[in-house]
């Protein structure tokens, strides 16, 4: 029994494990193109020095800046693996899943779209007058960080996360159990510190509304306009008088209040 159950869980740690090492394989055949390209012009500039020598100096460079806007600005192959291959086999998972579900037709209330914008400032502001600095990010391809991490990203993990990982925790735990272990496997995925609260939190909004719902299409939604939200305007309000972030936040919490009241009376 216990190596049956144990069976189940592994089964449904595979898929986030599965996912994870793709995108890590990804970013890592990525750095070992850019790692060789130093390598080769450090060759054209050394021409007397040996092989070994020559990637000595390149280890010796602190090289995290370049790396990251390398990776950056060739994202469109994250974007096209996790489209081709890695997308795909999610939905199709997910959809064995459906067949033995009603699908229910969802309207899009107007609370839905303002709601994971306000969510976004009640969290961030706060930790921006604690001093907390973001990054603007405007280049050239920061398309593609909109598109990756505003599209992209929110579809593959509401699949990966509320669609199959907690379908499969309701075969083993109740719904209030297994609603939590997917929150915290959501989290986990994550990485810093605060990517980790902030999941903590997001995902539980996330899980309340897969399950009172029942369509994939609203936690992808809200997702997507929370991190579409962290990356257009997030950075830009910490240029912002403090009074009027103050204002911005009260604001905020009173349309969150609602969102939430009006959520608690559909369940109830």
């Amino acid at each position: 029994m216990n190596r049956s159950y144990f069976g189940k869980v592994i089964r449904i740690l595979i898929w986030p494990i599965l996912v994870g090492i793709g995108q890590f394989l990804i970013v890592a055949i990525l750095s070992f193109i850019f790692m060789q390209k130093q390598v080769d012009q450090m060759k054209l500039a050394y021409p007397s020095e040996t092989e070994q020598q020559i990637i000595e100096r390149v280890n010796q460079l602190d090289l995290s800046v370049p790396l990251n806007a390398y990776i950056e600005s060739h994202m469109i192959y994250v974007i096209l693996v996790n489209l081709v291959f890695i997308l795909p086999i999610l939905i199709h998972q997910y959809r064995k899943y459906m067949i033995k579900k009603k699908n229910i037709k969802v309207s899009f209330p107007i609370l839905l779209f303002f709601a994971p914008i306000v969510f976004c400032l009640l969290f961030h502001i706060p930790l921006i007058w604690l001093g907390v600095r973001y990054e603007v990010t405007f280049t050239s391809y920061f398309w593609i960080l909109v598109l990756s991490e505003g599209v992209i990203g929110p579809i593959i993990e509401e699949y990966l996360f509320r669609g199959i990982v907690y379908y499969k925790l309701k075969e083993l735990y109740p719904k209030k159990n297994a609603m939590l272990f997917c929150t915290i496997l959501f989290a986990i995925f994550h990485g810093n510190w605060i990517q980790i609260v902030f999941a903590l939190l997001l995902g539980t909004i996330l899980i309340l509304l897969y399950d009172q719902y029942q369509n994939i299409k609203i936690p992808i939604l809200f997702h997507s306009v929370v991190n579409l939200t962290s990356l257009l305007l997030i950075p830009y309000l910490q240029n912002i008088y403090v009074p009027i972030t103050v204002l911005i936040f009260i604001i905020g919490g009173i349309i969150f209040y609602v969102f939430f009241l009006t959520q608690w009376r559909k369940r109830s």
